[in-house]
């Protein structure tokens, strides 16, 4: 037998000591909603994910949606399949539940083979950073615990009839971090949302950087010349232009302060909301981007 079957033989008999020693576990996470998908070698974790049991709007209806999170696999363990097996047991369990369908926010050429599309374009609003003054009479500071309730009607209003925003509960990811931003506004670069305060002190509108989100760190790395706003929503037209004149101002300070070429602020919002009929009325670019594969993706859980 020559050295390259030797070698071969051996690599095929550490593939099947490493099947034997895996152990695929699946966790339930303490918030109650979250399960952990892990693959144990040798009493090790090496690779892992997370289902996310959520709720999406799409129009009027609300539908059971399962997102995947934290997909990642030990630098060391990589290219040898434990993602693939990983993800195909988290597939297992979407499909034995009652999800309609699951999501993620993906890189390119991987999650297809699992069944993911992407979900449609995405959408932004891009404004030009600018040291601009706010709508006469309004003003704004960082979120406080006390605008919580505030916030998070704004949100529900805002987003009860669009397509793809999740509904919220106390124990969501993105309230513990509005929450945690409200406990400590300076605990990271700044503070990470701001709100907007009309000329009798109520509050309407916020902007929150969304610090944290893996589409957030995605488009930080992908156009380090803008400040990515994950979030920006208001309660009226007068609100809504408040909140842009904050987006330029902040981008406009961050350049100031770090050095960097921040040249814009970057929103993730849809072209037929509140925000992007306000930008029309200033200097601005609708974005609306489409890739072949990655970013936002989707796939059917519950086909008849």
């Amino acid at each position: 037998m020559d050295r390259d079957t030797n070698s071969e033989s051996l690599r095929a008999r550490q593939r099947e000591i490493r099947d034997e020693e895996a152990n695929l576990l699946l966790t339930p996470e303490p918030d109650g909603r979250s399960t952990r998908v892990e693959l144990v070698v040798c009493a090790r974790s090496v690779s892992r994910c997370w289902i996310v049991s959520q709720r999406i709007r799409i129009g009027a209806a609300v539908v059971r949606m399962d997102g995947i999170g934290g997909v990642g696999t030990d630098e060391s363990e990589r290219h040898k399949g434990y993602a693939s097996r990983v993800l195909d047991a988290a597939m297992r369990r979407m499909l034995a539940g009652d999800a309609a369908l699951t999501m993620l926010y993906g890189i390119p050429d991987f999650y297809r083979r699992f069944g993911y599309v992407p979900a449609g374009p995405e959408h932004f609003v891009r404004l030009s950073s600018a040291d601009c003054a706010l709508p006469s009479g309004w003003t704004s500071r960082p979120l406080r615990t006390a605008d919580l309730p505030t916030v998070h009607s704004i949100y529900e209003a805002e987003t009860s009839r669009a397509v793809g925003p999740a509904v919220r509960t106390a124990a969501c990811y993105a309230l513990r971090q509005l929450r945690a931003a409200a406990e400590s506004p300076s605990a990271s670069d700044g503070d990470v949302c701001r709100v907007v305060l009309d000329p009798d002190g109520d509050l309407g509108g916020y902007v929150w950087r969304g610090n944290g989100f893996w589409a957030t760190e995605i488009l930080e790395r992908e156009t380090p010349d803008s400040l990515i706003i994950s979030e920006a929503l208001a309660i009226s037209a007068p609100a809504a232009d408040a909140v842009l004149a904050v987006c330029r101002q902040w981008a406009h300070e961050v350049a100031a302060r770090t050095g960097r070429p921040v040249t814009s602020a970057l929103i993730s919002a849809p072209h037929d909301g509140r925000m992007a009929a306000a930008a029309r009325r200033t200097d601005a670019e609708l974005v609306r981007r489409y890739v072949r594969c990655g970013g936002s993706m989707a796939r059917i859980l519950d086909l008849p």
